[in-house]
């Protein structure tokens, strides 16, 4: 049904979650025809809408460099690596780019800049580096039953450096 199909589309893209896009990837090469195309034109409508709120951030910081304007655009390049709209090819360079907005929302105000560790983590986990994920989790004390997202940030990149064997292990043997 195309009007189904359409409205469909239109919450997909309303929404741009991370299980949103992942619909919008598989339906991309699921469909043929006109379904293709639409679905193609709804990717490229939350592109749009993503570099066009990175770019506004830019601006903003260019004009002024507050801890808001940084926290804001780096949110904006976060959520477009973690959901999975940012081209495979500039996540690299986009990461780099919100991990030094992040360093810098730090310098200028350690506490509040340090509301933005869960999407720093994300990000980090995002872009396969667990074990800074890690470190980032592990510079503060975790309260992990007040925290739950947190905790669940821990748990995961605990899981994927250990997966991957990211991490070091430990000896039980004597020295």
């Amino acid at each position: 049904d195309v009007e189904a199909r359409r409205q469909a589309l239109s919450k997909l893209k309303t929404r741009a979650a991370r299980g949103d896009i992942a619909t919008l990837r598989w339906a991309r090469t699921q469909r043929r025809g006109d379904a293709a195309v639409e679905v193609a034109l709804a990717f490229e409508e939350i592109s749009a809408r993503v570099e066009h709120q990175a770019n506004t951030g830019r601006a903003a910081l260019a004009s002024a460099p507050t801890l808001e304007a940084l926290s804001a655009l780096f949110l904006v390049l976060t959520t477009g690596i973690t959901t999975g709209i940012v081209d495979d090819a500039l996540v690299g360079r986009v990461a780099a780019e919100a991990r030094r907005h992040h360093d810098a929302a730090l310098a200028i105000d350690p506490r509040r800049g340090r509301d933005l560790l869960p999407a720093r983590a994300r990000l980090e986990l995002a872009v396969n580096r667990p074990t800074e994920a890690l470190a980032l989790l592990r510079a503060r004390p975790l309260d992990l039953q007040g925290h739950r997202d947190l905790a669940q940030l821990y748990f995961e990149a605990a899981y994927a450096a250990r997966r991957f064997d990211l991490v070091p292990r430990t000896s039980n043997a004597a020295a």
